[in-house]
């Protein structure tokens, strides 16, 4: 009696002894008190911080931990009736951009690596929605927001749109 190649590679996988499989190693673990945390956004530095931002209702949170998972600073900002964190970001002086969606706007918001503030804006438009859907930062710290827009009355009329934020000042 033959048996099929493809049985007796899975019959033989089972038998592996646990020590032949990858081990996983959890380094650490923290937790925040927010009652919920939706869209959360995650990014890392060159240092290997890792910053974690997401929306709790009409306010966005931005966490800072250092490579040990030790928290360096915490902030919350409100946002109106946000609809979560978009992204999170970095540039190579070490300063973290957020941006989340605010109402009918967008905010863009830059912090330096002690978590103040260096700019915060919320980009508006005039009989327009604007819902941002993903961002980059490059290194010198211009924000690139990627996204849709929709006219505010019935029909809604949508088109692509893509912004460059620079210091806080739309570029294009």
């Amino acid at each position: 009696m033959r048996i099929a190649t493809p049985l007796l590679v899975a019959m033989a996988a089972l038998m592996l002894p646990a020590t032949c499989l990858p081990q996983v190693t959890q380094n650490w673990v923290s937790s925040n008190s927010a009652t919920a945390a939706y869209n959360p956004a995650i990014t890392t530095d060159a240092s290997g911080n890792l910053y974690v931002a997401g929306t709790t209702g009409s306010s966005y949170m931005l966490i800072k931990y250092n490579a040990s998972g030790v928290k360096q600073w915490g902030i919350v900002g409100l946002v109106g009736s946000g609809n979560g964190v978009v992204g999170l970001g970095h540039d190579n002086a070490g300063s973290v951009y957020l941006v989340t969606n605010a109402g009918s706007g967008i905010l863009v918001a830059a912090f330096n690596p002690s978590g103040s503030a260096l700019w915060g804006t919320t980009l508006r438009y005039t009989g327009l929605s604007a819902i941002a859907r993903a961002m980059a930062v490059d290194g010198a710290g211009n924000v690139y927001i990627g996204g849709q827009m929709y006219t505010a009355s019935s029909p809604h009329v949508y088109n692509y749109m893509t912004i460059k934020v620079s210091g806080g000042v739309q570029q294009w």
